[in-house]
This record gives structure tokens, C-alpha cells and sequence, in this order.
């Protein structure tokens, strides 16, 4: 049974995992991660973080945590933001076949 935290990361795909181990690691504070996968099974792209690639994942979980303590985040997160598709209105049949093609170029789906 989890006493207290600090923190509580919903999530525990790539970026929850990452900003959860950067809020323990380098902030010293009590996080509980939950989610309703096993812990780091279920990490996807379409995350609310909107990161395109695990590469990164760290990198973005560094900067939420620091955001997170500090007030601000450690390096620009505007990029990231889902504001930036604000004028990409898609219809269902456009949208359908971006993500098709998303799908087939990253992970080689069919």
C-alpha cells in the first residue's frame, strides 16, 4: 500500500515512465506511476505527449518533471504541443489514411 506521494504519473508508457523516473531520480520526490497495463507495456503513439519516436521519451520526461518542480520546463515543449494541428482540420477518410500510412511507415503494418 502506497503511504504517500508527490507525484502521480497516470501512464506508464514511455514518457510517463521517463518523467515518473526523472521526478524520483533527479527531484528526489515520491511518485506513484499507475496505470492499467502493466507497468511500461502499453507505450503508443498516440500518448498525449504527442512524441514521435521513444527516442526522445526520456528527453520530454526530464523536461515535465522539471516543469513539474520548477514551474517551467527546461527546454522548449511548444513544438509538442497539440495546438500546432489547429488549422490541419482532417475529414474521417483523410484522417483514416494518414494514420494508415502512419502505421505502415513506422511499424510496417499493413
Amino acid at each position: 500500500m502506497i503511504g504517500r506521494s508527490d507525484v502521480i504519473v497516470i501512464g506508464s508508457g514511455g514518457l510517463g515512465a521517463a518523467t515518473a523516473y526523472y521526478l524520483t531520480k533527479h527531484k528526489g520526490l515520491g511518485v506513484t506511476l499507475v496505470d492499467k497495463h502493466d507497468i511500461g507495456s502499453q507505450t503508443s503513439p498516440r500518448a498525449a505527449g504527442m512524441v514521435s519516436g521513444l527516442s526522445i521519451s526520456p528527453a520530454v520526461g526530464e523536461a515535465l518533471a522539471t516543469w513539474i518542480v520548477d514551474g517551467k520546463p527546461s527546454i522548449d515543449l511548444s513544438p509538442m504541443s497539440v495546438t500546432r494541428f489547429k488549422d490541419q482540420l482532417w475529414s474521417e477518410p483523410q484522417l483514416q489514411r494518414e494514420a494508415a500510412w502512419q502505421y505502415r511507415h513506422f511499424y510496417g503494418a499493413v
